[in-house]
């Protein structure tokens, strides 16, 4: 399945890549391993947002570069290297998904509880 795309561009974020309990303390329990990767996301006019499913090292920029402009050069992606992350706020698309949550929330018998403000 593919998908038009308005916009690409790359990011920083750290992520886990391991446990050792050597590095366990009481703000890490587990003693996770994290380091800083390269993503690449695109976004279509809607306002949904797709995260490439390879990531880059710190030092690759270029590659990261070159894949945003490859994928704005043809103006899709195809959903078989990329996954689908939160929408853009405020978009159509997070507007479609917010409906969606309200009804669930309606619907699930705690209606003016939690939400109803």
């Amino acid at each position: 399945m593919k998908f038009s795309i308005i916009s690409a561009s790359f990011f920083l974020d750290e992520t886990v890549v391991g446990y050792d309990s050597e590095f366990a303390d009481m703000g890490n329990p587990q003693g996770a391993i994290y380091q800083t990767h390269i993503y690449v996301e695109a976004s279509t006019a809607s306002g949904r947002r797709f995260i490439h499913k390879r990531c880059f090292d710190i030092g690759n920029e270029s590659h990261a570069q070159l894949l945003v402009d490859r994928v704005l050069s043809k103006g899709q992606i195809n959903l078989t290297y990329w996954g689908e992350t939160y929408e853009i706020y405020g978009s159509p698309a997070w507007q479609e998904a917010d409906d969606a949550r309200q009804y669930a929330h309606e619907a699930s018998g705690l209606g003016g509880f939690v939400r109803d403000y």
